[in-house]
């Protein structure tokens, strides 16, 4: 009887052992440690730009912050006592033009509160510095799930996460990660939630609870976030119905909490549901918007594609997904508009004095949906391509954190017309060469030659997706070739 319990017992200590080393190596090579090593260089170099004075806090970061010592200490919104304490003892930025408006209330925040609410409990740990790094994690925890759980069902277990470094790895999640604003911890619940409700892995009944609520609760953040939240809430419910699975479609009521206690919130200290806010602030001068448009795609500085290369094959997974008529076109481009339009109408163009790239933050990473798709759909034939293009865009940021690790300042927008003065990511030799969309005229845009040569090369892209799969994909090669020789007898000229 004894022998028999060893037995028993020693199989039982070696199985658990087996599934714990095979949990641990899940996670030394899963998106759990692309999250941490992310997470730790991001953190490292903070507390280093911090403490050299290097990254001091500007823009709208101090008063989100207020916001969040205001929750922290007096448990309210009012922040008429908490400008005036700042002031006297700069415990965050000293004397500064308070975001408020005088309510019913007294001093509410024109900015939505849900990031200072968010932030309370980490500035009230370790201040400025718990402040940034609870950013850093929020973004590249929820940024690495969503690309893992999306790029798995795309490429075989060894090409997925090398794809998710590749992703993780670049200025707007390094050095963005830890920047005091909605636009990325957005970006990062958005892809998360999507990858979550789109992909092939099998989807609880809590894990429906959790997408709802976060879904409704988006907007916190910040007012533009009301469309997107709303587009989250049809494709949910299209998916739940898809997958049969209706009796989760009592679930929304926590959606309806999330959304509709911002608009009760709004109403009893501004009025109006969507606050102090209505939509004729927003900018409506078409070659405005699509030059801000343009911009946060394809900018030197402000251009997603620039900041992240590896997205680029999104726009050929886009092409992809429109000639198959692929279920997911329209959702994708509802939600993209969402995230992108309400930037690129924003008389505030490019978020004024924020980080340069953040208002792409927010939507640039759904681009990992139609290029996952079109990975997918190619895989035998483009899966040997993916480690290599990883390895190039590392190389390139590499080449890029050069310059930014030394002087973060680099990334904050001076919205000079002057090539030469003006913010971008790249040394002075290179500038004359790629897209500029600062243009205070909003037209001369549309006639600057690097310009011209990248958005062609941007739409030529998504054709190539459109046909990849026709037999016009065999003219590909000669009109990229040809193209090319165009493009530089052009910009070199």
């Amino acid at each position: 009887m004894i022998r028999e319990m060893k037995v028993l017992w020693r199989q039982w200590f070696i199985g658990r052992l087996v599934r714990g080393l095979q949990y641990v190596g899940s996670v030394a090579f899963g998106w759990q440690a692309v999250a941490l090593s992310g997470i730790a260089l991001s953190a490292a170099l903070t507390i280093w730009w911090m403490q050299s004075g290097r990254l001091p806090i500007g823009g709208d970061e101090p008063h989100y912050l207020i916001m969040s010592a205001s929750v922290a200490r007096d448990g309210d919104l009012e922040l008429r006592n908490n400008y005036w304490w700042d002031a006297t003892t700069t415990e965050i930025f000293g004397p500064v033009d308070a975001h408020v408006l005088p309510t019913n209330k007294g001093w509410s925040p024109i900015h939505t509160p849900g990031l200072g609410v968010l932030l309370a409990a980490p500035w009230a740990l370790h201040g400025i510095v718990g402040a940034r790094l609870a950013l850093c994690v929020v973004a590249f925890m929820l940024l690495a799930l969503g690309s893992w759980r999306w790029m798995r069902d795309s490429l075989s277990p060894r090409a997925a996460p090398f794809s998710v470094v590749g992703l993780m790895a670049g200025v707007s999640t390094v050095f963005g990660g830890s920047q005091i604003y909605p636009d990325l911890p957005a970006g990062a619940i958005v892809l998360a939630l999507v990858a979550w409700v789109w992909s092939a892995a099998p989807r609880s009944a809590a894990g429906w609870a959790g997408y709802w609520l976060l879904a409704g609760l988006l907007p916190w953040l910040h007012t533009k976030y009301f469309a997107t939240s709303v587009v989250l809430a049809g494709t949910g419910a299209w998916q739940a119905w898809r997958d049969e699975r209706r009796a989760v479609l009592v679930l929304p009521v926590l959606f309806a909490i999330g959304c509709g206690s911002l608009m009760w919130w709004h109403l009893d200290t501004f009025g109006g549901v969507l606050g102090w806010r209505r939509l004729g602030d927003l900018g409506s001068d078409p070659l405005r918007i699509l030059s801000v448009f343009l911009g946060l795609h394809l900018d030197q500085a402000q251009g997603m594609f620039f900041q992240q290369p590896l997205l680029l094959p999104g726009l050929i997974g886009f092409g992809h997904m429109v000639y198959r008529r692929h279920p997911l076109t329209v959702p994708w481009l509802l939600l993209y508009g969402s995230l992108i339009m309400p930037n690129s109408m924003e008389l505030n163009w490019y978020g004024g004095g924020g980080p340069a790239g953040r208002f792409a933050w927010s939507a640039m990473w759904l681009w990992t949906i139609p290029m996952g798709i079109w990975l997918k759909d190619q895989r035998s034939s483009i899966e040997r391509y993916v480690r290599p293009m990883v390895l190039t865009g590392l190389a390139y940021q590499a080449a890029l954190a050069i310059r930014w690790v030394q002087a973060p300042s680099v990334l904050f927008p001076n919205h000079s017309e002057l090539i030469w003065e003006r913010n971008s990511l790249l040394p002075i030799q290179l500038r004359y060469y790629v897209p500029s969309f600062y243009f205070w005229d909003f037209e001369r845009f549309l006639t600057y030659l690097p310009n011209i040569v990248w958005v062609a090369a941007a739409v030529l892209l998504i054709v190539t997706g459109f046909v990849w799969t026709t037999s016009q994909r065999n003219r590909l090669r000669t009109v990229w070739l040809s193209g090319a020789a165009l493009a530089a007898l052009v910009l070199v000229v």
